[in-house]
């Protein structure tokens, strides 16, 4: 009943200049069969990629590389959960994982606080989650005074900030401004991270708070598995990217908000001349990308992804 990796496709290699490697596509085939987690499927190959079908390219590459210089060194962190209404759903199960968060950072220093209307204090240790669950998740999300009370409930410098919440704040000072203000006031933030527990969430006010602390952060699924959440957590973010690729007639993106060790980006574009290469002239940060190998794939998938990039160009 199963037929595992039938080859469907092969192109054959490209006449760019350089490396070629083929594209396959393989299909696995299961009858009766219920999945108990989603899957993800990731195609890895060595070093940057560049593909070109007449004047339509892409090019991923990676940036920062993954090292130990790149890791995001801080043992204090203070833990602010939301458990208003908006957490409601799967909120014990939320707390299980946020445990298991806590112990895998293995941190000399950790407060617990959670927020609804008021701000309250639970404890100094993984362990003091516990208390939490006795908690009924109902009211208002007052962000705005909890951030501001952290300081007067215990005695923390220079520690991490990790907010456990969808970031929507309901009650007390909600303007998203005010909001980024205060967040700059605290100075013993050294960094400001956001674990999202739902899928739901204020993506702007998150963009715009985790880059003010004294490092940038980053923000990240609960439920996502438990290895990605500490790799995004343990390593530094890099803000205000460039990438420029002279003598094309349009490229996206041009800039990158954050990004982290590791972290692939995909850019698309269209050639002025057909006969150009832009894996020769693209830069990141003003610095040289190189070292990519050509990629054979359906031109159709290619179109595609490139006219899809150049609507988001233009939104």
């Amino acid at each position: 009943d199963e037929k595992e990796f039938q080859q469907e496709n092969q192109k054959s290699p490209s006449k760019e200049e350089g490396n070629t490697v083929n594209r396959k596509v393989f299909s696995i085939q299961k009858k009766n069969y219920k999945p108990e987690r989603d899957y993800g499927f990731e195609h890895k190959t060595k070093g940057n990629l560049y593909l070109k079908n007449d004047s339509m390219f892409a090019l991923h590459f990676v940036p920062f590389k993954e090292t130990s210089s790149e890791k995001f060194k801080e043992d204090k962190a203070v833990f602010l959960i939301d458990t208003s209404a908006s957490a409601a759903i799967r909120y014990k199960e939320h707390l299980d994982k946020l445990e298991d968060v806590i112990k895998k950072l293995a941190l000399k220093e950790v407060h617990i606080f959670g927020f609804d209307n008021k701000l309250t204090y639970y404890g100094d240790s993984a362990q003091d989650l516990k208390k939490l669950e006795k908690v009924i998740p109902l009211g208002a999300s007052n962000l705005h005074s909890a951030l501001k009370g952290i300081s007067a409930k215990a005695d923390v410098k220079d520690a991490r900030l990790i907010l456990v919440s969808d970031g929507v704040a309901t009650a007390g000072i909600i303007e998203k401004a005010k909001i980024a203000e205060l967040v700059k006031s605290q100075k013993w933030i050294s960094r400001l991270d956001f674990i999202v527990p739902g899928t739901y969430k204020d993506a702007g006010l998150i963009k715009q708070i985790i880059p003010l602390g004294k490092n940038p952060g980053t923000s990240v699924e609960l439920g996502d598995e438990l290895d990605a959440i500490l790799k995004k957590l343990n390593r530094k973010v890099h803000t205000d990217n460039k990438i420029s690729i002279p003598g094309v007639k349009w490229f996206y993106p041009d800039t990158l908000d954050s990004i982290q060790p590791g972290d692939p980006v995909v850019v698309f574009g269209e050639l002025k001349d057909k006969d150009g290469n832009p894996s020769k002239d693209i830069q990141f940060n003003g610095k040289p990308v190189d070292s990519f190998t050509n990629l054979t794939m359906d031109e159709l998938l290619l179109e595609r992804e490139a006219m899809a990039a150049r609507i988001n160009r233009l939104i």
